[in-house]
């Protein structure tokens, strides 16, 4: 967070050129002594800040200072800006107060039928093909808020079991992994860094408590756990319909395709031995078969079975 205050701290003398240390200390929250170490730290780094005392003083920014316009070429300006107004739907706030504006203050003016002729290359749509899209995006919005305040929130968990249960958690980052959002933070409850996957989520709200434990280091995502330890892997292969293959390829990573008997095609891939995966094989009807492991042969048989006397008359 020093970091980042540094930096906007620069951005306003930019700005401004001059201001006092009450003014930066009642805009960031905190003492006026921070303020000037926080400005020791900038005359470290090389940026010339310096102070005056008395009537008219304040603390000031050489006017001979600029951030280096010569860093990115014009080309890499470009791509830098048009990257930036590609995905600037994920922020949620207007172009004009988003930091394109302020990107392209910095680092000078581009021609802007250029970066407009490259700002269509990419669109992020984070929300479902159904009416409810704009509740997951009020959602993301919400967590996104948190973390940046560095606030907690409470909402309503459906686990692996199907159980709701009140969880306060203190939000750390938003993931995107294997198609769907997940909060990455700390849960009160059980007292230990966890995944919440935001589709689950209900009764979401942001509470009046600051965050106390912080991200620390880099989790391993391919243990990424919600609620349940980490689960072994399969090693699965399916006999598959050619109409059901497209559908398979888009929802897992399949590791190998081949050619089976009366044009069906067989595949191989890997998945962790939750419930999740069994309903989701079943969803495919006939038009998947399990042909290894055998256990996961047998459940599914069993699971068929009691489908069968769910229906019988």
């Amino acid at each position: 967070m020093q970091t980042e205050n540094l930096f906007e701290l620069t951005y306003i003398l930019l700005d401004k050129k001059s201001v006092t240390a009450k003014e930066m200390a009642a805009h960031f929250g905190v003492s006026q002594r921070t303020i000037y170490r926080w400005v020791d730290a900038l005359n470290l780094a090389g940026v010339p800040v310096f102070t005056s005392k008395g009537r008219g003083g304040g603390i000031f920014l050489s006017d001979k200072y600029a951030l280096d316009k010569t860093v990115f070429t014009d080309e890499e300006k470009k791509e830098l800006l048009a990257g930036i107004q590609a995905v600037n739907s994920l922020s949620g706030v207007p172009s004009t107060q988003s930091a394109v504006s302020k990107l392209r203050a910095l680092i000078g003016n581009i021609p802007e039928v250029n970066v407009k002729d490259k700002s269509n290359w990419i669109q992020i749509d984070f929300e479902p093909w159904s009416s409810k899209g704009t509740e997951v995006q009020e959602l993301f919005l919400k967590l996104k808020n948190a973390i940046f305040a560095e606030q907690q929130v409470s909402f309503d968990y459906y686990s692996m079991h199907g159980e709701s249960e009140g969880r306060c958690v203190q939000p750390w980052k938003l993931l995107f992994k294997n198609q769907a959002w997940y909060l990455y933070g700390w849960c009160n409850q059980k007292k230990e860094e966890r995944y919440f996957k935001l589709s689950r989520m209900r009764n979401l709200a942001l509470l009046a408590k600051p965050v106390t434990h912080f991200y620390k280091d880099q989790p391993h995502l391919e243990q990424l756990h919600q609620d349940a330890p980490p689960f072994k892997l399969l090693d699965i292969v399916l006999e598959v319909s050619a109409q059901a293959l497209p559908a398979l390829l888009d929802e897992f990573k399949v590791d190998s395709v081949t050619d089976a008997p009366g044009g069906k095609k067989r595949i191989t891939l890997k998945m962790p031995d939750i419930p999740w995966f069994e309903y989701t094989l079943l969803g495919y009807a006939d038009e998947v078969t399990v042909l290894e492991p055998p256990d996961l042969r047998a459940r599914l048989k069993t699971r068929i079975a009691r489908m069968c006397q769910n229906y019988s008359d």
